[in-house]
């Protein structure tokens, strides 16, 4: 499998239709209400990120329906094919799509992270460490859920 470009983390250059591509999409995902915190290219060859604000989870689950779709969309407009393997080049940095996730109390004034305990190990709370373990024991039934077939056997190693 070949990309359409050699740069890497951060890179400002090359201008390229991977760069043209990931401005086109942050515009289109603006226009359309998401405020958008980073966009850059990544590691490997041909791996952008775009990354927006975090919202409630219905409206985050929303958006990352739509996301998905734009960012589809927008690089076929650049005859480019957008994939949201975590490895899509066996031997080559992966990336994939990630999520970063909280869990607020919001019934007192001031919300309150519920997975930080400063005395917890790594600042964990016990919820924290009960919803990690949860995520862990159910994780091929998450990721069954977000990917294609495609994606679950391009992406699995021989044998799983």
């Amino acid at each position: 499998m070949r990309t359409h470009d050699a740069g890497g983390y951060f890179d400002l250059l090359p201008v390229d239709r991977g760069e043209e591509a990931r401005r086109a999409i942050v515009n289109a995902l603006e226009a359309m209400g998401f405020e958008i915190e980073a966009a850059h290219h990544e590691v490997a060859p041909g791996q952008h990120e775009i990354d927006f604000k975090y919202a409630g989870a219905l409206e985050t689950a929303d958006r990352v329906t739509t996301f998905r779709l734009i960012v589809k969309k927008i690089a076929l407009d650049f005859g480019l094919h957008a994939t949201f393997m975590p490895k899509p080049i066996w031997g080559v940095n992966g990336s994939g799509m990630h999520t970063h996730q909280s869990l607020f109390r919001s019934d007192s004034a001031e919300p309150v992270n519920v997975f930080f305990d400063p005395h917890g190990p790594y600042q964990l709370s016990e919820v924290a460490r009960h919803y990690i373990g949860g995520i862990l024991r159910h994780a091929r039934g998450l990721r069954r859920d977000h990917e294609s077939a495609r994606e679950q056997l391009q992406a699995s190693p021989a044998g799983l």
